[in-house]
C-alpha cells in the first residue's frame, strides 16, 4: 500500500475537551491518534527494540539482556546521528530515563474517574 503512518499521544493533554469535540461516551477514552499518509519520499525505518527484551514466554523475565540492549542502544544512537546529521546523540535508554524522569499529565486520573473507569 505504500502508506507511512506515526501514532501521536499529544490527545492526552487534553483529554475532556476531545471527549467533548467527538462527543464520546462514558467508558470511552482517547488514546492516542494515529495519521496515515502516501510518503513523498521513503525514510529510513527507525530500529525498533529486539523482540527478545519485550516479548516474554510463560514468565517475566525479570532483568533484561544488557548486551542486547548496549547494541540496540547503539544502534539507536546510530540512526539519530545519521538522520539529524550530527545534531542528535542520544540512546534509547537515555531517551526513556529521561522521559520517566518528568511527571506526565498528571490530570489523567481525574480524567478516567469522570469518564467512569477508576472507582472512587
Amino acid at each position: 500500500m505504500g502508506l507511512g503512518g506515526v501514532s501521536v499521544g499529544g490527545l492526552r493533554n487534553q483529554p475532556s475537551q476531545v471527549v467533548a469535540l467527538l462527543d464520546l461516551p462514558q467508558h470511552v477514552a482517547p488514546l492516542f491518534d494515529m495519521y496515515l499518509h502516501h510518503p513523498n519520499q521513503q525514510p529510513s525505518l527507525r530500529p525498533r527494540l529486539p523482540q527478545a527484551l519485550v516479548a516474554h514466554e510463560n514468565q517475566y523475565k525479570k532483568s533484561p539482556d544488557d548486551a542486547l540492549l548496549a547494541q540496540y542502544d547503539a544502534q539507536v544512537r546510530r540512526y539519530y546521528q545519521e538522520r539529524t546529521g550530527g545534531n542528535k546523540e542520544t540512546s534509547w535508554s537515555e531517551q526513556i530515563a529521561d522521559t520517566l524522569k518528568k511527571e506526565s499529565r498528571p490530570h489523567i486520573r481525574s480524567f478516567l474517574e469522570s469518564q467512569g473507569f477508576i472507582q472512587k
